[in-house]
């Protein structure tokens, strides 16, 4: 008898995630050069910081710059990530975000083929288990104006190339969102199907009422966390925030406060980050550079690392290289102090 979609599933989850997948995940900020380069100690440093609370990373994801990184600075950054993993035991999702179909498809291929390495005779879970990668992470094609047949037909395309992947909602690139319909009728089909990141704040794929039976879900968007998680009653299995990137242990024991019932403490803990990244996503509005998710965190993360020295050291970067203004720092820097939360001493101190 064959096994049905939900049970291969199951067995994909716990073959890529011996340990159960993580509740909180981090797509981490990527940092530069003076010259636009990557920053690789710099990148190492933040990513030690943030493994005694993050279990997962989301590689060269939206708040990574995945979406504006040429090619060998996106390879850099995700084998950062890799090498980060292999050292501090975190899962990896490869952020796969191009515009197009077909795009998506080369990447995935050739990160597959990358992988393999000597072992290409070995299936191809085993390999990318052992490497500690959990799944791809793709969206839909970007363009307000495509039909949602062609949405849904580009996403079968890459799930039927039978490697584990991660939907993500992300209509602030895409230019829409994936009706809750569509995913479960790929959720029904493909069992490598296995998690679903929804950053739109509508949640309209959660609060359905068959949300994607079997497969792992993640809120992306910032805010109100307590009332999202599972483990309070939500809807959510767990969270992928950019806010991981500055406030992950607070994150983390907001989700193990709640996991002991604790709610009293999870809601205070909840109530603190939704009041600072309201504050940082002020700061950075009207910037043209980057994206919101990006800035505010490069910006609260300097002091976090530096302490009281970042009013003085190297300024974090866009993408171009360029550094966010000096304004901007300053007013992040007041909202981190205005929230107890700006450090005598910083991580990299």
């Amino acid at each position: 008898m064959s096994s049905s979609v939900p049970e291969i599933r199951r067995a994909l989850l716990g073959h890529l995630f011996p340990e159960g997948v993580p509740s909180l995940w981090c797509p981490p900020i990527t940092h530069y050069a003076p010259d636009g380069g990557i920053d690789g100690p710099r990148m190492q440093a933040h990513l030690t910081h943030l493994a005694p609370h993050v279990g997962g990373l989301l590689a060269a994801g939206s708040t990574g710059d995945g979406w504006e990184l040429d090619n060998e600075r996106y390879r850099t950054v995700v084998r950062q990530d890799l090498d980060a993993a292999a050292k501090q035991g975190y899962r990896v999702l490869i952020g796969a975000l191009r515009p197009r179909t077909d795009e998506v498809q080369l990447l995935i291929a050739s990160w597959v083929r990358e992988l393999a390495g000597p072992a290409a005779d070995q299936p191809l879970m085993d390999r990318l288990a052992s490497q500690h990668v959990a799944a791809f992470t793709i969206c839909g094609a970007v363009g307000a104006t495509l039909a949602p047949p062609v949405i849904e037909a580009g996403l079968v395309e890459i799930l039927q190339t039978g490697v584990p992947l991660s939907l993500y909602q992300l209509p602030q690139v895409t230019g829409y969102t994936i009706a809750p319909a569509v995913l479960e009728t790929l959720a029904a089909r493909f069992p490598n199907f296995l998690l679903f990141k929804d950053t739109s704040g509508e949640d309209a794929v959660a609060t359905a009422p068959h949300p994607l039976p079997g497969v792992h879900l993640v809120r992306g968007a910032e805010g109100d966390y307590l009332r999202w998680l599972g483990l309070a009653g939500g809807p959510y299995h767990g969270f992928l925030l950019s806010s991981a990137n500055c406030f992950a242990a607070a994150l983390h024991d907001l989700i193990e406060a709640a996991r002991h019932h604790h709610l009293a403490v999870a809601q205070e803990r909840s109530r603190q980050i939704t009041s600072v990244m309201q504050g940082l996503f002020g700061v950075v509005q009207g910037l043209t550079g980057g994206n919101a998710f990006a800035n505010a965190n490069k910006a609260a993360d300097h002091f976090l690392a530096y302490g009281p020295r970042g009013r003085t050291a190297n300024p974090p970067r866009f993408s171009t290289g360029e550094p966010l203004p000096g304004p901007v720092l300053q007013a992040a820097q007041q909202v981190l102090a205005s929230h107890n939360l700006l450090p005598q001493r910083g991580y990299l101190e």
